[in-house]
């Protein structure tokens, strides 16, 4: 084991910190590694139905994805490879209707 990986398939936080914080939406930064061994930045923490549950949904960035086959769920939605150059005129043109993916593409844009 290299440090990457834990030995009971646990998530390793490498580090974290917070960036922004108040009752509607945490943003942070947090280093991790899944029980697979890949590693991730996880970016945001937000509540999307403020006033009636808690839902905490959770944003991560991974990086150097591949594209390994096409997608194979077809009840969801449509899914799409697309490079981030390409984010903002989909964000612009309403085709990214998603409240999670929006939170995660405007991040990453900031950054």
């Amino acid at each position: 084991m290299d440090g990457t990986e834990d030995s009971q398939g646990r998530w390793v936080v490498h580090g974290e910190r917070t960036l922004y914080d108040n009752p509607w939406v945490r943003l942070g930064k947090a280093d991790i590694t899944t029980p697979s061994g890949n590693r991730f930045e996880h970016v945001a923490t937000f509540e999307p139905m403020i006033g009636t549950v808690r839902s905490p949904h959770h944003v991560f960035i991974g990086r150097d994805a591949e594209l390994v086959a096409d997608p194979t769920e077809f009840d969801e939605g449509i899914y799409e490879w697309v490079p981030l150059a390409k984010a903002r005129s989909l964000i612009a043109e309403g085709r990214v209707q998603s409240s999670g993916t929006l939170v995660a593409l405007l991040h990453r844009l900031a950054s």
